[in-house]
């Protein structure tokens, strides 16, 4: 799948997750959090997979962490339903587990 703000690749076993807003400090909008999820998804799916790494393009930062841009003007609804799904995949970044590293 053809990704907008993060690379995904895989190589001989490892899938490499890059976030791609060097621009924006690699900030972690709405969007960028989804394709990630994402792209956990379809590697926890691949037996072939044993690791993923996570990783920032550009050369300052990492990340810059939630993108509170994106955030103003949200309603308060809004900014609730974002909040419980950023945690949903914040945890399952946290706790990913490929089938190849399955006990």
């Amino acid at each position: 799948m053809e990704y907008e703000f993060i690379l995904a690749e895989r190589r001989d076993g490892v899938a490499v997750i890059t976030l791609n807003r060097p621009d924006k400090l690699n900030a972690l909008s709405f969007a960028l959090m989804s394709e990630v999820d994402h792209s956990l998804t379809e590697y926890e799916d691949d037996d072939a997979i044993g690791a993923v790494v996570l990783t920032g393009a550009g050369d300052r930062a990492f990340s810059a962490g939630a993108d509170i841009h994106e955030m103003a003007g949200l309603s308060s609804e809004e900014l609730a339903k974002r909040a419980a799904r950023r945690g949903e995949i914040s945890w399952h970044v946290a706790s990913y587990k490929s089938r190849s590293s399955a006990p």
